[in-house]
């Protein structure tokens, strides 16, 4: 890669440095330690096709695009933690709204003019302007600038820690909220203690960083509203939901000292034995307050795991009732029409309830803009 940066500065007489800084390589060392061609960056996703696989890291603002005498990406546009346009205050987009295909400019046709599509053509610029967003989201996406252009950025109290561990953090507190058996509880225990509505739904997918741009929005603000204290919110949210340090630490060796030293020095409890007569008691106390003897009731309750609970539960419903399924925003509707709208949902990267939330904020003329 620096032989061919070398070459390009050599044949177009541009300085070294301004090549580079219009690469990955400005932020080597503050979003990523090394790149070797086959590892993930984080932060940094694999945008295009390769067979079967599709990656959404490539984002356009289609208004950017409309205005540009001669059309061009962006270099921010590749950052995972970007997710609207500061200019037209509008989301960006990661797919193309006429076939869902991912943005490959690579593989786009040479000789068209504008910024297209590489499969359908359909020109970018013509696309239909994303959601008008609040202030939040860019004081947000501002701060994270601020750490990557400045080298450090400030994390409770460990004060000021280097931008690569500052967002290696913040990476692994995003994927916990994203994906996992935790990461609902999570979401929901943020959203009651932060005053607001839980979030649309998220997809459950492995690899997060597929994310469409509403969906990583809404998760990182809440890791950066975990971020700003910490550790006091996020190790309060964790013992809400009864997580251990095994839930948190998969790699010692790779995980940063300010999220190691936090999660073992705080959330590290001695084993607790309880036994049959502990246990009758608290399913007592849950029959008191008029809850049946579920696991989850239980779990609840006495915070921690044993065998005594699935010996003493009583058994949960097979079935959810209605309105509290999966897919219960679709119940009632014919067969052919939940088909399609879970087929659209899944071109736009979204889960179904939020996407039909969308549909009818727009059929009803309800668009709640902030």
């Amino acid at each position: 890669c620096e032989s061919l940066i070398e070459f390009l500065s050599q044949r177009t007489g541009t300085d070294l440095k301004c090549i580079e800084d219009s690469t990955f390589m400005r932020w080597s060392g503050l979003l990523y330690g090394e790149d070797d061609g086959r590892g993930k960056l984080h932060w940094l996703p694999p945008a295009g096709r390769e067979r079967t696989t599709c990656s959404f890291g490539q984002q356009i603002c289609p208004v950017c695009l409309a205005e540009d005498e001669m059309p061009y990406l962006r270099l921010e546009w590749r950052l995972g933690f970007m997710t609207a346009c500061e200019r037209h205050c509008v989301s960006l987009v990661d797919r193309c709204p006429n076939c869902a295909e991912p943005l490959y400019i690579l593989h786009a046709q040479r000789n068209s003019s504008g910024v297209r599509c590489w499969k359908c053509s359909f020109d970018y610029s013509h696309a239909e302007q994303g959601e008008v967003l609040d202030l939040q989201t860019f004081r947000q996406q501002g701060h994270l600038k601020k750490v990557l252009a400045e080298g450090w950025g400030e994390l409770g109290e460990y004060g000021h820690v280097h931008a690569l561990l500052y967002f290696r953090i913040l990476s692994m507190v995003f994927r916990l909220l994203a994906t996992g058996r935790f990461s609902l509880a999570m979401r929901l225990h943020i959203a009651r203690s932060g005053g607001y509505p839980p979030p649309s739904g998220i997809p459950r997918i492995k690899e997060v960083e597929n994310l469409n741009p509403r969906c990583r929005r809404e998760l990182l603000r809440m890791a950066c509203g975990l971020m700003e204290d910490w550790p006091h919110r996020f190790l309060g949210v964790c013992r809400s939901i009864s997580l251990a340090p095994r839930h948190l630490i998969r790699d010692p060796a790779a995980t940063p000292f300010a999220f190691w030293d936090a999660v073992r020095g705080n959330l590290a409890e001695p084993i607790r034995v309880m036994g049959a007569e502990e246990m009758a008691s608290a399913c007592w106390v849950a029959q008191k307050r008029g809850k049946r003897k579920t696991r989850n009731e239980l779990l609840e309750l006495i915070r921690v795991k044993t065998k005594q609970i699935d010996l003493h539960a009583d058994p949960s419903t097979q079935h959810l009732p209605y309105g509290e399924g999966r897919y219960w925003k679709l119940d009632g509707v014919s067969p052919e029409i939940r088909r399609a709208a879970k087929l659209a949902a899944s071109r736009e990267g979204e889960n179904v309830g939020a996407w039909v939330d969308k549909a009818l904020r727009k059929v009803t003329g309800y668009l709640n803009v902030k």
